[in-house]
């Protein structure tokens, strides 16, 4: 499976704590580091209105991310989003011109392709879902301007990762139910094909179960990256433990010293210890 992804559909995606393992809230905004071309990192709120504030979590406290979920370390390395990543957030970034250096334009940046794994951006894509054929060793971000050598001409491919459309991005953003996801779905299908008006009824019905099954399959998903994030952990915690020291058998002194040549250790007994009766014996050289 690719580890590329369009960055704008991490938008609506939950963001769950590692730490706490509770839902934080879902992805509001994407910043870029335009220097490294990287993700910086990203924010959520509480809520899928904006009338609470965004909370930023850099890229170093983001442990998995997808379109889905993103898990991250724990609740409290949230923060303010920082003045120097409010101007680079992914919603600014698009519509930028892109231009020569020469000052020719060439396109408008649409999205960006990210990697998962490292959140390096590794593609541009550009109006109609076409990729620009460029290397991004000779792109660069400047303030209100994506820029590109002087004497490049413009070529685009088709992009492998397929857009959503408004709806979807709408619905994916926690907004509304899971089952009025489904259900919207389904009837969106079903009046496409112009199906008559019992079998929307019955799509939308189904659709509580549809939603369920979604439920299962996210919350599969979820369980499985936090296990993955657990058993990369669990080398670097066994590391840290000291070593064991090994076990130290108690001397026992009647025993023989098997590797010396000492005579075996004789125990003088005290008068008192001998019962009545007994010739005490006297020890060696006496």
């Amino acid at each position: 499976m690719s580890s590329k992804e369009r960055a704008t559909k991490l938008f609506g995606a939950m963001v769950i704590a590692l730490k706490e393992g509770e839902r934080l809230g879902w992805v509001s905004e994407l910043y870029v580091d335009k220097t490294e071309k990287r993700v910086q990192g990203m924010a959520y709120r509480s809520s899928t209105f904006k009338t609470d504030q965004e909370i930023y979590v850099g890229f170093g406290d983001i442990l998995k991310f997808s379109r889905d979920f993103v898990i991250v370390t724990g609740r409290g390395e949230g923060q303010a989003v920082p003045g120097e990543a409010a101007s680079n957030g992914l919603r600014a970034l698009k519509g930028c011109q892109i231009t020569t250096r020469a000052g020719k334009h060439v396109s408008t940046l649409a999205d960006l392709i990210i990697d998962r794994e490292d959140g390096k951006i590794v593609q541009l894509l550009v109006p109609e879902n076409r990729m620009l054929r460029i290397d991004m060793a000779d792109v660069h971000f400047g303030p209100d301007l994506v820029m590109v050598p002087a004497g490049y001409e413009p070529a685009t491919d088709p992009s492998e990762i397929e857009p959503e459309d408004f709806a979807a991005r709408f619905l994916r953003t926690g907004a509304i139910s899971n089952t009025v996801r489904e259900g919207y779905a389904g009837i969106r299908n079903v009046v496409r094909n112009h199906i008559n008006t019992e079998t929307v009824k019955k799509t939308w019905e189904t659709g509580t179960q549809t939603a369920r099954n979604t439920i299962l399959r996210t919350s599969q998903a979820i369980q499985q990256g936090i296990d993955q994030i657990m058993k990369r952990r669990q080398p670097e915690k066994n590391a840290e433990k000291p070593t064991a020291a090994a076990p130290v058998s108690p001397v026992d002194a009647t025993e023989p010293y098997p590797d010396s040549d000492q005579p075996d250790p004789i125990v003088e007994m005290a008068p008192e210890s001998v019962a009545d009766g007994q010739t005490p014996v006297k020890p060696k050289g006496e």
